[in-house]
């Protein structure tokens, strides 16, 4: 039995088919710097790491992340993650603040939204760091 198939799909999950790219997500303007996440974040010695935040990038532009803390550990490893390629900017055994940068591409973004953010204290002790995640629309 053939069922029907109702509406158009064109691979950009906006279910036409003109086949254009979406326009930027709402909320973005291009040259402005957004925070996506910010806090503070309690790392006890660990030898995974600590998944900080996770969140949804829909459109091109540069994914800042900033740690910082006092005190011993003298260093921390961190990474930013898109899910969907494995593609990702890290740190090892770097000293406060850390800062990462990654560019994010249309061809990520056609990929995947998701992001995941993740901060390892692997020498101890325990530390709370500062974190904020910042995007600028490109």
């Amino acid at each position: 039995m053939l069922l029907p198939v109702v509406g158009c799909f064109d691979g950009d999950g906006d279910n036409d088919d003109s086949g254009t790219p979406p326009p930027p997500a709402p909320g973005y303007v291009a040259g402005q710097e957004v925070t996506l996440r910010q806090g503070t974040a309690t790392l006890p010695p660990t030898v995974f790491g600590n998944n900080i935040a996770t969140f949804s990038v829909k459109t091109t532009g540069t994914l800042k992340a900033t740690i910082t803390w006092s005190g011993p550990p003298n260093d921390l490893d961190s990474y930013l993650r898109h899910n969907a390629t494995a593609t990702f900017e890290s740190t090892f055994d770097e000293p406060s603040p850390i800062v990462l940068t990654i560019s994010v591409t249309r061809d990520l973004v056609d990929a995947g939204e998701e992001w995941l953010f993740n901060i390892r204290n692997d020498t101890g002790p325990e530390v709370e760091v500062l974190y904020i995640v910042t995007f600028t629309a490109g």
